[in-house]
């Protein structure tokens, strides 16, 4: 009977060390179990936000389009320190940006014990925190936002840049005013639709009414036709190896209070990048 009551409290000994080391492992997981989730570790307020689904990309092979580019002196140095390489290890980032503030959250995998940075923090193994701000900003559940876009890669500008966006280039700064009376704006990568094309750049934008998403698509339309009148004054035709090309492809429609473009993007530009 001692023999038997010996073991059954050895049982429920290894029993409960068991349920305390899965409990454990949950509890340091529990944060982020999604990407949504992942966007959700972001400060709230007015920013720019950005997500890519970078282990999508890498099973659709669209990272190999820059995998030829020579990385940054001191992304090359961060490789070497930490063993990290985002075409290996990283899966899913998102980021709040906010003039030259930055906020950005990233899951993959990470050998935390050859990472040692103040501005980076571990929400959990598999998921890291990056700010040159206040990195305490960054906690489960700041936020309630939910994706407002289920390509792979998207960014939603803040109203703050499409009322001022004097710090964009200029191309690009035209097209913004076009969009200042918007709701909101994603930006958002999609598949192509021709063996040229890398993918496609689409736009969707939401306004208070159908007349103003009217406006707001004919501005748009004559932002393109100005561009291309510019370049033809000046002996020029938009070129597929830069930004002039890509702007002069877009694609307007409106459907009731929404407006959406579309630009493809050729594979030249993405050449002419690296």
């Amino acid at each position: 009977m001692r023999k038997y009551r010996w073991w059954l409290l050895t049982a429920l000994a290894l029993l409960v060390a068991i349920a305390a080391f899965f409990g454990i492992r949950r509890y340091r997981y529990r944060f982020v179990r999604s990407d949504a989730e992942l966007l959700q570790l972001l400060p709230a307020a007015d920013r720019t936000l950005f997500y890519a689904d970078v282990a999508t990309l890498r099973r659709a092979g669209y990272l190999n389009l820059l995998s030829n580019a020579r990385p940054a002196d001191d992304y090359a140095a961060f490789i070497r320190t930490t063993g990290f390489d985002y075409t290996r290890d990283l899966d899913a980032l998102a980021a709040a940006i906010d003039g030259q503030h930055i906020w950005l959250v990233a899951r993959g995998r990470f050998d935390w014990s050859r990472i040692h940075s103040d501005q980076i923090r571990e929400i959990q193994p598999d998921v890291l925190a990056l700010s040159n701000s206040a990195l305490n900003e960054i906690h489960p559940n700041a936020n309630a936002l939910a994706a407002p876009s289920v390509a792979p890669v998207w960014l939603q500008p803040s109203r703050a840049v499409l009322l001022n966006p004097s710090a964009l280039p200029l191309p690009v700064r035209i097209f913004a005013i076009s969009l200042q009376s918007a709701d909101s704006v994603v930006l958002a990568l999609e598949a192509a639709h021709s063996s040229q094309d890398a993918f496609l750049l689409s736009l969707t934008a939401d306004f208070h009414n159908p007349a103003t998403a009217v406006t707001a698509k004919d501005q748009l339309a004559r932002s393109t036709a100005m561009l291309t009148a510019e370049l033809a004054r000046e002996h020029q035709r938009p070129s597929p190896n830069d930004l002039t090309g890509l702007l002069a492809s877009g694609k307007f429609e409106v459907s009731g209070k929404r407006v959406r473009a579309l630009w493809p993007v050729r594979r030249e530009l993405l050449k002419s990048l690296e």
